[in-house]
């Protein structure tokens, strides 16, 4: 159905997994903007969520 095999297998891994990485593009475009004003911010807002995930 060009759907992701291991998606249609596992549908609550998949859609966890998702936001996961909605929540990462968000963080890193929310340091991108604090890196532009401060560059003390910066790693401040990345790295506990890039350790979060993994």
């Amino acid at each position: 159905m060009g759907l992701n095999s291991p998606l249609l297998e596992r549908p609550g891994d998949g859609f966890i997994q998702g936001v996961f990485k909605m929540a990462e593009f968000a963080a890193i475009l929310l340091s991108e903007t604090l890196r532009e004003r401060s560059g003390y911010l910066y790693p401040m807002a990345i790295y506990p969520v890039s350790n979060w995930l993994g």
